[in-house]
Formats: C-alpha cells, structure tokens, sequence
C-alpha cells in the first residue's frame, strides 16, 4: 500500500492524525464557549417595580449626587460620609463613623464591579479568539469602572433586589445598611425614631429640607404615618 492508502485507512478506522485533532479542537473550543454564553443574562431593572425604580432614582440625586455631575462615585461617598459624621457630632476615629466609612466602601466597590454587567458588549464572530495547538488562553480582562450612572445604578439595583427571595440573598454591607440607616435617623440613640428625628434628617439629608416649613411639617407627617 502507498502511504495516501496508509492515510486514508487511518481516516476509515477513526484514527486521528494532526489536522483531525486540530478541528477538534476548534469545535470544542467553539462548543465550551457557546455553553458559556447560555448563563442567564443579567435582568436588571426589569425585575424591579415602578415605584422602586422610584425610591432608588431618588436616592441616586438626592441623597448621593449632590455634585450634579450625574455619575456616583467614591467621592460622593466621602461627602455622605462627612454630612453624616457632622450631623451625628462624631470625631473621625468614632467606630461608628469607621464603620459607616466601611460600609459605604463596600458599597461603592460593588456596584462599580455589578456595573460591567450592563456595558455594551461587542457580539462580533472573531476567528481570532480561537487559539492554535500550544497556544495558551490569555486571561479575559476586567473593565475597572471609577463611577456607576443612572442607567447602570438601576440595572444593578434590579439584579441586586429583584432575585432576592430572603435577607440571606442580599450582599452582607446591604443586610447591614438599614441598620446603619436607622441609628443616622435614630440620632438620640433611644432605639426608637421619634417624628422629630425623621423631620431633622429630612432637612439634613434630602431636598425635602429646602422645602418651606409647613411643606416639610405635612411630609413629615405623611410619612411617620406611614412608618407607624
């Protein structure tokens, strides 16, 4: 037999040859990637309800943003923390300040990480992701993201709070913030928020403090009903 036969033989009994294991390769490759793509794509603020996308778009201008530049970033943490810090009467090495800082560091650093989630991929087919035998496969880069917008802060909102079926499904700085939250408005530190305290943290915190003072008497009233 010529050695095409011998060839040709090995190609009828199944046996592999280089150009076989390399197109082997290939569609494996392309197989395990397509098995990748098929993870559940992020939801975002689809999986939260009109008035939540309310609260947290509030939340957003008006308690974070004050610096209007329409981004939330690091910066606008460390103002918060100040502004609470002054309010509460802390010196900067109180532990609660210190954790406050904590928290809200861990804040920021999740939903700049959650954002890359929502940036614009490219769907492109490119031959070039494949790679040749002996090739190595380079480590995929991550986005560093330095501020979090609207658009992004509502979609991680959403796959935050909208998957949520208990507490334990929440990131544990998330499971904490309310607490935190409550002691800022708790501010006598009795254990219960009197209509008092929730009128002063509105003038200190929100734009409801701009408002004239029977506007800011009526919400005042409005939403301790509510809360009670």
């Amino acid at each position: 037999l010529s050695d095409d036969d011998d060839q040709a033989d090995d190609k009828l009994e199944g046996n592999e040859g280089p150009a076989a294991k390399w197109v082997e390769h290939t569609w494996s490759t392309f197989i395990a990637r397509a098995e990748e793509e098929e993870v559940e794509a992020p939801q975002g603020k689809v999986l939260l309800s009109g008035f939540q996308k309310d609260k947290f778009v509030h939340f957003f201008y008006h308690v974070l943003d004050v610096n209007r530049d329409h981004v939330i970033s690091q910066e606008d943490f460390d103002d918060l923390n100040d502004r609470v810090r002054h309010y509460m009467g802390w010196n900067a090495n109180n532990p609660n300040y210190l954790t406050l800082n904590e928290i809200h560091s861990l804040f920021i650093q999740y939903f700049l990480t959650q954002a890359v989630k929502f940036a614009p991929k490219d769907d492109g087919f490119d031959f070039c992701d494949f790679k040749g035998p002996g090739e190595e496969e380079e480590e995929e880069k991550v986005e560093e993201k330095s501020s979090v917008s609207i658009e992004e802060w509502v979609e991680v909102w959403g796959e935050t709070v909208g998957k949520a079926r208990k507490m334990d499904d929440l990131p544990m700085w998330l499971q904490y913030y309310p607490k935190t939250l409550f002691d800022t408005i708790n501010r006598s530190g009795s254990g219960i928020v009197s209509k008092k305290e929730l009128k002063l943290f509105y003038t200190a915190f929100l734009d409801a403090g701009k408002m004239e003072e029977d506007a800011l008497v009526l919400l005042t009233d409005k939403s301790y009903s509510a809360m009670t």
